[in-house]
């Protein structure tokens, strides 16, 4: 656990049962960000990240890999930046199996992924549980707010079906995809729909 007002250069959690921060303000993050790899859980309640900087690695904040489940309540990531990679606050990648991003009551506000994806989240085979949150004005080349591949997340879903999850995800900026953004997953070609013309 640590105090408010912590400084770090990193901290890594490797193959962990859990991590927990709890009230953390001022936690200062330089160059690198907080890496989990292969925790089960990840629980960050009512702190705040702000003004953090990865200048060489993927996630302004924090770089969770293989994590089952992580946990996100009444916190806020403000004006973090990932330089070099992807998300601009959060970067989770999930290869063993599908990974649980769930927050809420939190907000992700003025955070960059300059030349890459995910300017406040970016998701690779993970599910986002989004509720109760702000995701507003973050940048990035593709997405601005959140972007994913592999799964579209739970609560796009859920808004397609117009079941108001109180988000506000608004006035993000990206290239390619305003506030969220994703790849191509699927493309079907029929053969009775092709046509082959004369040849001359």
């Amino acid at each position: 656990m640590f105090s408010a007002s912590t400084y770090i250069n990193s901290i890594q959690v490797l193959n962990s049962s859990s991590l927990t921060l709890i009230n953390q303000s001022n936690l200062e993050i330089n160059n690198v960000s907080l890496v989990c790899y292969q925790c089960q859980n990840v629980t960050l309640a009512n702190s705040v990240f702000d003004y953090n900087i990865n200048s060489d690695g993927n996630g302004g904040v924090l770089y969770l890999t293989d994590i089952l489940n992580v946990q996100i309540y009444h916190s806020k990531f403000i004006s973090n930046k990932c330089l070099q990679k992807n998300g601009g606050a959060i970067h989770f990648v999930s290869k063993q199996f599908l990974g649980i991003l769930n927050i809420v009551y939190s907000q992700f506000v003025v955070n960059q992924a300059f030349i890459a994806t995910g300017g406040a989240i970016n998701l690779i085979k993970v599910n986002l549980i989004l509720q109760n949150s702000q995701i507003e004005f973050n940048i990035d080349q593709i997405g601005g707010g959140i972007y994913y591949s592999y799964i579209v997340p739970d609560f796009i879903l859920l808004q397609q079906i117009y079941l108001d999850l109180n988000n506000t995800i608004q006035n993000n900026y990206a290239n390619v995809w305003r506030n969220l953004g994703s790849t191509l997953r699927k493309i079907v070609i029929s053969k009775q729909d092709i046509i082959i013309g004369n040849s001359c």
